[in-house]
């Protein structure tokens, strides 16, 4: 592997220069020449990464990274499902590759990587941070209602409030909580609401 190719990739991108990017990423992709160098660049990378959402070139997440971290996931290595689920809109963008992990999203693949390592302060802390995307989402348009499938029911929700209250351990989303119980009890309990 030649890192320099790497290097050279990120100058042309900051500068702008698209097929100047291209060339110097796919460079560097054909440039490994085994697992093992996959491997080790994908974990030097990855823990350098402040941002853990941010999308990555999709052939360096294609030919390098996914590689490494399909064969974690497979293995249940919980830091792979861990990059797996921050990764997930690499994976929305490539279907093949997000077919692999059976479509697993983000937040499946955080509860697993929790579920192996429930220790872990990043994956507990990324989880929560998932699940509260997913409730801000659910109750966006509260009070009209609230963006649910048919087969959501009261306890359902409410016991993955009581599993988010779990993770926030320093209590800093306990007034989010809070709301999103209530609106959830006031949802359930609307004489409009019909199942």
């Amino acid at each position: 592997m030649d890192e320099q190719f790497y290097y050279d990739y990120l100058k042309q991108d900051a500068a702008g220069d698209k097929k100047a990017a291209k060339k110097a990423i796919g460079q560097f992709v054909s440039s490994f020449r085994s697992y093992s160098e996959k491997k080790e660049w994908t974990n030097s990378f990855l823990n350098r990464r402040k941002t853990h959402n941010k999308k990555i070139r999709h052939e360096l997440f294609e030919f390098v990274v996914f590689p490494v971290l399909e064969k974690g996931f497979q293995e249940d290595d919980p830091k792979c499902r861990f990059w797996l689920g921050c990764m997930i809109q690499n994976l929305f963008s490539a279907r093949r590759l997000h077919e692999k992990i059976s479509f697993l999203g983000g937040t499946e693949l955080l509860l697993r990587a929790h579920a192996i390592d429930p220790k872990s302060e990043e994956i507990r802390c990324q989880l929560l941070k998932k699940i509260i995307e997913g409730f801000d989402y659910c109750d966006h348009e509260w009070p009209a209602g609230l963006l649910i499938d048919e087969t959501d029911d009261r306890e359902t929700m409410l016991s993955e409030v009581r599993f988010a209250r779990q993770l926030d351990a320093n209590g800093n989303f306990a007034t989010r909580l809070a709301e999103f119980e209530s609106r959830i009890e006031q949802y359930f309990n609307q004489e409009y609401f019909v199942r």
